[in-house]
């Protein structure tokens, strides 16, 4: 079967020389073993037991979907998603959800080996592959044996072949790699370079593994996820995504479902992950809540629920740095420290002691390969000290980065977590703090104040108030205080309908308190629920020349709750522009002719009609996906005519040529 993608022996020159367990130019490989255990926390529920028959869903990928250490993984959300039916804290006995693959760690970002350190215990199992481009998984699983199966082929085969009445299902998350493809330093004569695909390339590869995981199941179900790097990277990803969402749906075959996810909407880089690429807390919860959205268009998963992020989840590490009691020499100062799981990177901060703001030195600390963990620790110098004032200093530690090619990635320190504090010096000085550092370190204000002002006052009022009091009471009530009941979401309003091709673009207003909405897809009986975050959504996937219907709720991850649905809005969805098929080629076939034409871009199908010698009105022969048509039997000396059209969905082109026959 064929998807009209780059020919095989293109795909097959560009897989050569992939080392699928090796470093790759974008993101770290796992070797060996580490690490420590799982550390719960308020987002983890206990696993449950998976019972039989069962839906086994495979994930393949790259660094995004194997994560580093600390890391929730978005596999963890959206697991607890399936799992619990409705993404709520609750951990039931028994599941027939059953995550497979071949590897369950993640990826230590200093060594590039293999850690143990979930945020969360949960069925870890993946197929994803640090480093992989998504043509490595057409690599040979075997590459001493030309005749063995692919990787893809394989795994689907070992993990994802679903028992009696079970389900299996594989979720793609890769692709960034294919289209930056990997260069090699010339100090590194064993490294294979690997040209970047494509747009239009990387489609055919994608369209290669949906054939590859058919071959080794028929009816497994197949969700592509486009990929979330909005306004970075290749300007071929924009390309690439949204020929996905148009092609995916048409590699479907036989009982074997496929369809895409954009979880590229509502991404937002410098929120959602900690090194411009890799997700933090908050981008997890984001990206398993379009992946369970894309599986929901297979039938799969709990239709409400959905995961909104948690405004309390942290953007950096879970824990504190411990930082060690310093040592002063002079002007100098030694820091020394411990770094909490997942951290590789400390940004030193100092203030003077009664000051309000920390200053933050302007090189952070890094972990360099080699290092000693994990845990990891650091070392730093103040050399810029007045021994006449005492200072504080802190440390707050963040990820880094697991991005090889961009090791000046900007990181994100956690907002929340410092280490403790610790003094250097002689007795406070009095007076006004003044709170400015001297020296090489840059006094950006960061994080959050502290201290409590110290001291009684002094001395008695004297004499009588008189007169009345003006003016509004200030300061803070004692006793027991109050929560003020969050305010009710309200009604979505304005909510408008923009058809386009294979999808409609949905924009409402804004409800103040949401950080989330449902939107509900209808067609008939049937309806799917989306999640968007902000207050547009394009819905993808949809079929040409079909009228949906579209209404919004407004949601809220804390305190739990869905506002009233908007009224609904209806929109049909537009197909792409066709061209019409060339003109046709005519072969003698026997007292028949073969008629065949060249694919027309985007078309699902094709109709061809057929007019016989002293007819007037054209009939319809064939109407389905395939270009050729073999003719009836003919007679000497007639001519024939035949012509074609494609179709997008329920959406005809124009007609093809007239293209004529006499038979002989």
């Amino acid at each position: 079967m064929t998807h009209g993608r780059a020919p095989r022996r293109t795909v097959r020159r560009i897989v050569a020389g992939v080392v699928v367990t090796g470093m790759a130019a974008a993101v770290l490989a796992t070797v060996g073993p580490s690490a420590t255990g799982a550390v719960p926390d308020a987002q983890c529920i206990t696993k449950p037991t998976v019972t039989t028959p069962s839906t086994k869903v495979l994930t393949i990928g790259d660094s995004l979907t194997r994560a580093a250490a600390g890391d929730y993984t978005w596999r963890y959300f959206l697991w607890k998603h399936l799992v619990t039916n409705a993404g709520a804290n609750a951990s039931p006995a028994t599941t027939p959800i059953d995550m497979v693959g071949e590897y369950n760690k993640l990826i230590d970002p200093v060594s590039g080996g293999d850690s143990n350190d979930f945020r969360c215990d949960f069925d870890k199992d993946t197929g994803a592959i640090p480093g992989a481009f998504l043509q490595s998984y057409l690599a040979k699983a075997n590459p001493a044996n030309p005749l063995s199966a692919t990787i893809v082929n394989k795994m689907v085969g070992d993990y994802a072949a679903a028992a009696t009445g079970g389900t299996a299902v594989l979720i793609v998350a890769a692709g960034l790699n294919d289209l930056v493809g990997k260069t090699c330093p010339p100090s590194t004569p064993s490294c294979t370079p690997v040209p970047a695909l494509t747009a239009d390339q990387l489609i055919g590869v994608a369209g290669d593994v949906a054939d590859q995981a058919q071959a080794a199941n028929g009816k497994i179900k197949i969700l592509f996820l486009t990929l979330p790097y909005k306004g970075s990277g290749s300007p071929a990803i924009a390309e690439y995504n949204t020929k996905l969402l148009a092609a995916a749906g048409g590699w479907s075959a036989g009982q074997s479902v496929v369809a895409a996810a954009s979880v590229a909407q509502g991404w937002n880089t410098p929120a959602l992950t900690y090194d411009s690429v890799h997700p933090n807390p908050q981008g997890e919860v984001t990206f398993a809540s379009q992946v369970a959205v894309g599986l929901r268009l297979l039938g799969v998963g709990p239709v409400a629920g959905l995961p909104i992020p948690d405004p309390a989840l942290p953007v950096g590490p879970r824990d504190p740095a411990v930082l060690a009691q310093p040592v002063a020499d002079g002007t100098n100062v030694t820091l020394s420290w411990t770094l909490p799981v997942g951290a590789i990177q400390a940004a030193v901060q100092r203030r003077v002691v009664g000051a309000v703001d920390w200053g933050t030195f302007p090189t952070p600390v890094t972990v360099t390969s080699g290092a000693a963990g994990p845990p990891y620790a650091g070392t730093f110098v103040d050399t810029f000290r007045d021994p006449e004032k005492s200072y504080e200093y802190r440390v707050v530690s963040a990820k880094g980065t697991l991005i090889l090619f961009q090791l000046g990635a900007p990181v994100q320190y956690s907002t929340t977590v410092a280490s403790n504090v610790v003094t250097v010096g002689g007795t406070p000085p009095t007076g006004t703090p003044t709170g400015t550092p001297t020296g090489t370190p840059t006094e950006t204000p960061t994080g959050t104040p502290t201290g409590t002002p110290t001291g009684t006052p002094t001395g008695t009022p004297t004499g009588t108030p008189t007169g009345t009091p003006t003016g509004t009471p200030t300061g803070t009530p004692t006793g027991t205080p109050t929560t003020t009941p969050p305010v009710p979401l309200t009604k979505v309003t304005g909510l408008t309908a923009t058809p386009g091709a294979h999808q409609v673009a949905l924009k409402w207003n804004v409800v103040p308190g949401a950080n989330g909405y449902y939107v509900t897809v209808r067609f008939g009986a049937k309806s799917v629920s989306l999640l968007a975050f902000e207050n547009k959504y394009t819905v993808p996937n949809l079929i040409a020349g079909r009228t949906y219907a579209f209404s919004v709720a407004a949601g809220r991850q804390v305190p739990p709750e869905i506002g009233p649905t908007s009224a609904e809005v209806k929109g049909t969805a537009k197909a792409f522009p066709l061209k019409a098929p060339a003109k046709a080629k005519i072969k003698k076939s026997g007292k028949r002719f073969r008629a065949t034409w060249v694919a027309v871009t985007h078309a699902t199908g094709y109709e061809i009609q057929y007019r016989a010698p002293g007819a007037k009105a054209w009939r319809m022969v064939q109407f389905s996906t395939s270009r050729g048509w073999l003719s009836f039997a003919t007679k000497k000396g007639k001519t024939y005519k035949v012509r074609a059209r494609g179709y997008d969905s329920f959406v005809a082109g124009p007609w093809s040529v007239v293209s004529s026959y006499k038979a002989r």
